[in-house]
């Protein structure tokens, strides 16, 4: 999506589900307007850092402990844990896209196939309706006929 309004660089966001970009929540708040109005949850600032708007926090801080599964604060220091962290973060992201994408694929899918069904189902009705029409209009035109004969032989009496 292109923005037609200012931004200031150094505080961009981006939608991870669709790619959107807005200002950070404590600025503009155009990124958390957008959650809003989508419930896209997830936005990475353009520092790498993803921000989790369910949870409220940055999501690569928080990995789930292996013996309770309840969340824990992860600390890694050096280079090497930067971009290991950025790796995993576009591996997630991928997968997040991927996995959003195929369920957006599937949305659609259902909704034209519903729309099908209904225009179907609606030609049908408007097909039996108009035979009605048609079947009805003979009928009338049937018995204009009857009587305009009985007019003419009454008119001759």
């Amino acid at each position: 999506m292109f923005l037609f309004y200012a931004l200031p660089l150094q505080n961009l966001w981006i939608c991870l589900i669709c790619g959107h970009i807005g200002c950070g929540r404590y600025v503009s708040r155009h990124a958390y307007k957008h959650f809003e109005e989508t419930q896209h949850t997830y936005a990475m600032q353009l520092t790498h850092r993803v921000w989790d708007y369910a949870g409220d926090n940055y999501f690569h801080r928080l990995v789930a402990s292996k013996t309770d599964g309840k969340m824990v604060q992860y600390g890694c220091e050096g280079e090497t844990c930067q971009e290991e962290k950025i790796d995993a973060l576009q591996l997630e992201y991928s997968h997040l896209l991927t996995s959003q994408l195929e369920s957006q694929r599937i949305y659609w899918e259902n909704k034209i196939d519903h729309l099908e069904k209904d225009i179907a189902e609606e030609i049908s009705n408007m097909k039996a309706k108009f035979k009605e029409t048609i079947d009805r209009c003979d009928n009338l035109e049937r018995r204009l006929g009857e009587l305009a004969k009985d007019k003419q032989s009454m008119d001759k009496k």
